[in-house]
């Protein structure tokens, strides 16, 4: 409960009476030599801590396309620095990703992987990806803020080619024949968030194409598609809950997790406590009546 309390918190915790310090930059690198229409390609999105530790990281990265060239396909998370994600790198707008995240104790690293970009190259042009008001906070326990820098990158598409269109992604996806790892729930309960009813954190871990979602089937109640947090129905936690993890390649885990607290009917014992009180009363009478008229 407390970590999700940090996930859920550690901006307002974070932003406080933020000091300078330098520096950090923050840049893209892309995973391919050239690029052409039809290809589907990833760029990193990297940081150098500059011997810095941030422990919580946000911001966007903006996509100048005047031409609309590309259009972003997915997101992928794996080999992250950042292991408790506020909000999942996703395209606001046409031209802008965003992300909010974190990692308990920081990091250090010169070219530290945040996320990447995944995208598919529809027409001719050139596309500027750009750093954009990233705050970065310091494992100094003041929450004081580090000086970013962002470099961009610029991104030819060349015009179709004789060559088959690669595609970086489906090669990553359809490699992936494991399903998430390590998948495990706990209960919560923050009268901070959600309006204090206890709800269930859930991680798992896959290092190929990523988890994509999970799937929650709580007692009788239908199959809800969530992400790592998800809000009891049944807040007695007498339901048996089965949790599926699923990556992002169609792979699947399970778990039966279940809170083991039955619902206590006293008016329910105590009407059962008369019925055998009754009957035993009755048992003893018709005992009573059979002994006299045999004596």
């Amino acid at each position: 409960m407390r970590f999700f309390k940090f996930k859920t918190l550690f901006l307002v915790v974070f932003i406080l009476v933020p000091n300078l310090v330098f520096g950090a930059n923050v840049y893209l690198i892309p995973n391919f030599e050239s690029v052409a229409v039809g290809d589907t390609v990833m760029v990193n999105v990297e940081m150098d801590t500059d011997g810095q530790r941030p422990n919580t990281i946000e911001g966007d990265v903006l996509i100048d396309d005047v031409a609309r060239s590309i259009k972003i396909l997915d997101f992928s998370k794996v080999n992250s620095v950042l292991t408790y994600w506020l909000q999942n790198p996703f395209l606001d707008g046409a031209s802008k990703i965003s992300f909010t995240a974190g990692t308990p104790g920081g990091f250090s690293q010169k070219s530290g992987l945040l996320f990447k970009i995944v995208f598919l190259a529809e027409k001719e042009g050139q596309i500027k990806f750009s750093p954009d008001n990233f705050k970065v906070y310091n494992n100094d326990g003041k929450a004081t803020l580090i000086k970013v820098v962002g470099k961009s990158l610029v991104v030819t598409i060349n015009p179709k080619n004789n060559l088959p269109s690669k595609d970086q992604w489906l090669e990553v996806v359809s490699g992936d024949k494991q399903p998430p790892q390590n998948l495990t729930a706990t209960v919560g309960q923050d009268n901070s968030v959600f309006e204090g009813k206890k709800f269930i954190n859930i991680s798992s871990v896959d290092s190929q194409s990523g988890v994509a979602y999970y799937e929650i089937k709580e007692g009788d109640w239908p199959i809800t598609r969530s992400g790592e947090t998800y809000v009891l129905l049944d807040q007695s936690e007498s339901s048996a809950i089965t949790i599926t993890a699923y990556d992002k390649a169609g792979n699947h885990s399970q778990i039966l997790f279940r809170e083991v607290k039955p619902k206590i009917s006293y008016g329910g014992l105590l009407v059962i406590l008369i019925v055998l009180l009754v009957a035993l009363y009755v048992s003893f009478r018709i005992f009573k009546l059979i002994k006299k008229k045999n004596a």
